[in-house]
């Protein structure tokens, strides 16, 4: 009977001491996929702003070809999914700093912003029509400035005003 008793006990131990190996690989095995993670090469970093405009000033044939365009108009579409609000907007520019600019609300109105070289102004329906001062012109002011975007000296360069 003791042959048995042994037997079994060793079958036990052995039992347990696979049930340790077994666990100590697992654990090894979790410990090693956080350093297999940390070691995964990282992204390159994203190019500065800057870097992007000169980029597609280049793309689009340099200063000579921005130049060329005196003016320009753009039209497009919101929504402010949050309000439940949607419009259609049109800025016209003129180099070298005049802006016109109409954000078209349903069931609001029109508000019109622009720059005419020296004044800015707006005509708001729930205000009605006045001069822009403060940090209102200096908001118009950097609009204007988006139209000298990429024309060297313009606000939105590198080495710009």
């Amino acid at each position: 009977m003791r042959r048995r008793v042994v037997r079994r006990s060793s079958s036990l131990v052995l039992c347990l001491g696979l049930l340790a190996a077994a666990g100590a690989a697992v654990q090894g095995r979790q410990a090693q996929a956080p350093a297999a993670a940390s070691a995964a090469p990282k992204p390159a970093a994203l190019p500065s702003a800057a870097e992007v405009l000169q980029r597609y000033r280049a793309a689009i044939g340099g200063d000579a070809a921005l130049k060329k365009h005196a003016a320009r108009t753009e039209t497009g579409s919101f929504e402010i999914s949050g309000q439940g609000m949607k419009g259609d907007l049109k800025v016209v520019a003129q180099a070298p700093d005049k802006m016109h600019q109409w954000i078209m609300l349903p069931g609001l109105g029109n508000l019109e912003q622009g720059y005419d070289g020296t004044i800015g102004w707006s005509i708001d329906p729930a205000v009605g029509p006045r001069l822009l001062e403060g940090k209102e012109l200096e908001d118009v002011l950097n609009l204007r400035a988006m139209t000298e975007l990429g024309v060297p000296g313009g606000k939105g360069l590198p080495g710009g005003g």
